[in-house]
């Protein structure tokens, strides 16, 4: 329909930044392609259809990839409370076979789309529509089948299949076996491209020990780096390493209210506890 029309045609402009670094496109070219592409095609999609699973997946890559422009904006928490008013927080704390919830019934529609546009896309655009197909496979709770799909993604190093992938394995969803050592590896691999969520579960695990020894300068230059990129999750939990590191009170105050700015409901809530203090 022209709901699933308008969503590939974002697709097709997400996708020529996928591969922008190494095909020569600089940060502020690719970041204006996306930011067209929410603003001019996704966004207005999304406030006809809110529960659309192709463009809400898309949005959620582009959120990870570019994060930077989406505080700004806020078009994530937009398209989240046209889907379900439940914070993002609040979601990811449910039971693992409850976090894409949001996403049903449109997932199924989601899979059965990308895998259409998979079928007859190549290069960059195949690698997304792969990607986006494992996405709803998992929110439908078919995670063998999804697993199957990252693993193509990881091939590519594409590291938003990368990431989700670790997720996977440090879980045990899809996979014979948890396996922490192989989730840091594959966390490692993603936020070697600067992915914001990469770089979150990278510094989580290093923080906790989780698949090798606890580091806490790794756990640092992880955060550090999710939260230049516009990361909430990453600035809040850069400012809680104040304590055992270089970072002085007023800066780690500085990425709390970064994070609260973008409304994080856990930046809002140490927010408060400054204030009282």
């Amino acid at each position: 329909d022209d709901a699933d029309t308008a969503a590939e045609r974002a697709l097709d402009l997400l996708s020529a930044c996928v591969c922008g670094a190494t095909d020569g496109k600089s940060n502020a070219e690719c970041d204006a392609v996306v930011l067209h592409v929410v603003r001019d095609h996704l966004r207005p999609l999304l406030a006809l259809r809110p529960d659309h699973s192709p463009a809400l997946v898309q949005l959620r890559y582009a959120r990870n990839t570019r994060p930077h422009l989406w505080w700004q904006d806020r078009v994530w928490d937009y398209c989240a409370a046209g889907v379900n008013t439940r914070t993002r927080q609040a979601v990811a704390s449910e039971v693992p076979s409850k976090l894409w919830s949001r996403f049903q019934p449109g997932a199924s529609h989601g899979v059965d789309f990308f895998a259409a546009v998979l079928a007859r896309s190549t290069g960059a655009k195949a690698l997304l529509a792969q990607h986006f197909v494992a996405e709803c496979l998992y929110a439908v709770g078919r995670q063998d089948e999804a697993v199957a799909h990252f693993r193509g993604g990881m091939l590519a190093r594409h590291p938003p299949s990368l990431s989700f992938l670790g997720y996977c394995t440090e879980l045990g969803h899809g996979v014979p076996a948890q396996d922490h050592a192989e989730a840091l590896r594959l966390y490692r691999l993603a936020a070697e491209s600067g992915y914001s969520l990469a770089l979150r579960n990278l510094g989580d695990c290093l923080k906790t020990g989780s698949g090798a020894e606890a580091d806490s300068a790794g756990t640092y230059s992880a955060f550090e780096r999710g939260a230049h990129a516009g990361l909430a999750e990453c600035q809040w939990r850069l400012a809680r390493q104040v304590a055992t590191s270089k970072l002085d009170q007023r800066t780690a105050v500085r990425w709390v209210k970064a994070a609260a700015a973008q409304g994080d409901p856990t930046a809002r809530m140490m927010m408060m506890l400054v204030i009282q203090t």
